[in-house]
């Protein structure tokens, strides 16, 4: 349904936009990348995995652990359904913000960045809430939950690595293909990888974790990983460019 209502909106959006010679090209393509991308393919993946009980192409599912299959189905109908609603509302927003003639190019960049980090949020926030009904084993409860710190702090990082190069390009007015947006650049994959390394440490960390035996320490590994990546964020702005 509300994929239906998303495309009707874009198709009134384009008509009524070419009508009164106010279409953008910019605001087409980012309401079709929410529908499509986003909006459509996930619910056709969701549904496809609700369906037919298949879960492997989901981040986090590990074919080792014992799921309460229905309280799986469940949490991605819920997530699902967010993003269906979300993602609709957003096509609605920046439908109005052209028609209207609000020539406001910040503000669709914060759109952005909230559509983003309430993308991000929810699907958090219903992982969370759902971690005591979705997993057989206690072991696998306490393990999916001394995940959940780095997992956020990466995902905080992987957001403000994204929005510290956009900002640093508008700020700073640097052109692509240049030396400063080359520095730039370079800074903001090495946090990247960084973030990423202290991820995958930690999630190997969590899985050879004898829950029976010794209390969960975040990896050094891990730590210094995020620590790098936090001074990386802080040399991308304050560097000399």
């Amino acid at each position: 349904m509300f994929i239906g209502i998303s495309v009707l909106i874009i198709l009134v959006y384009t008509i009524y936009s070419a009508a009164q010679n106010i279409f953008s090209l910019g605001t087409l393509i980012l309401m079709f990348v929410l529908c499509i991308p986003i909006q459509l393919f996930l619910h056709v993946y969701f549904s496809y995995a609700i369906k037919n009980s298949s879960f492997s192409g989901i981040a986090g599912f590990d074919s080792k652990t014992e799921y309460n299959v229905n309280e799986v189905k469940k949490m991605l109908v819920q997530i699902d359904l967010h993003i269906g609603i979300m993602t609709t509302v957003y096509v609605f927003l920046f439908c109005v913000l052209n028609c209207v003639g609000l020539e406001i190019e910040w503000l669709n960049n914060v759109l952005i960045l909230i559509y983003c980090l309430d993308f991000i949020g929810a699907v958090g926030i219903i992982n969370y809430k759902t971690a005591d009904r979705i997993y057989r084993k206690e072991e696998d409860r306490k393990r999916a939950k001394s995940s959940i710190p780095a997992t956020v702090i990466s995902l905080v990082l992987f957001f403000a690595e994204a929005v510290v190069t956009f900002a640093v390009f508008e700020v700073r007015g640097i052109e692509n293909n240049t030396p400063p947006a080359l520095k730039i650049a370079g800074l903001m994959i090495l946090g990247v990888i960084c973030t990423t390394i202290g991820l995958l440490v930690e999630s190997s960390n969590i899985k050879k974790w004898d829950i029976g035996n010794e209390k969960y320490k975040m990896s050094k590994v891990s730590v210094v990983c995020f620590l790098i990546s936090v001074i990386v964020l802080a040399a991308m702005w304050w560097c000399e460019i």
